[in-house]
């Protein structure tokens, strides 16, 4: 459920066998090559007081609560959705027909949720392995909402 004022969305990225960028040199790649070394699960996406679900607009399947990891390895979960979007767009092919540019021309133009720290790094391990060292708590646990007009 999303409880905050802005939309939101969650991607969650694994690097694939051999790849050896951090995250961050990999978030820097332009998009064709960063995904090129990445195996995306999601994405999940909400507005305000919604339950996520997969995929956007009227003819996305059920609500689901969760993604399951089922390789271990490196990964990263993280919202692309830019600071101050309180409704995702409808992107059906029914809303595009309406409106063409409907889906650009009210879409805000802060900086993705993840560049605010809404983005995780984690490491899936084997079952009934011990788990590693916790990381430090983030100083911020979510982006800052934008303000209400």
């Amino acid at each position: 459920m999303n409880t905050g004022a802005e939309a939101h969305e969650l991607i969650v990225a694994r690097k694939n066998d051999g790849v050896t960028e951090t995250w961050d040199e990999l978030i820097a790649m332009p998009e064709e090559e960063a995904f090129a070394k990445v195996t995306t699960l999601g994405p999940l996406f909400a507005n305000p007081g919604e339950t996520a679900a997969f995929g956007i607009g009227p003819t996305g399947p059920a609500p689901m609560t969760a993604l399951t990891l089922e390789q271990e390895g490196e990964y990263i979960a993280l919202c692309f959705i830019p600071q101050g979007t309180t409704e995702l767009p409808d992107f059906s092919a029914e809303a595009a027909q309406a409106s063409p540019d409907a889906s650009t021309s009210q879409a805000p133009q802060g900086p993705p949720h993840f560049v605010l720290g809404m983005r995780q790094e984690f490491t899936v391990t084997p079952a009934g392995s011990s788990p590693g060292p916790l990381p430090p708590a983030a100083s911020a646990a979510a982006p800052e909402e934008s303000p209400a007009s």
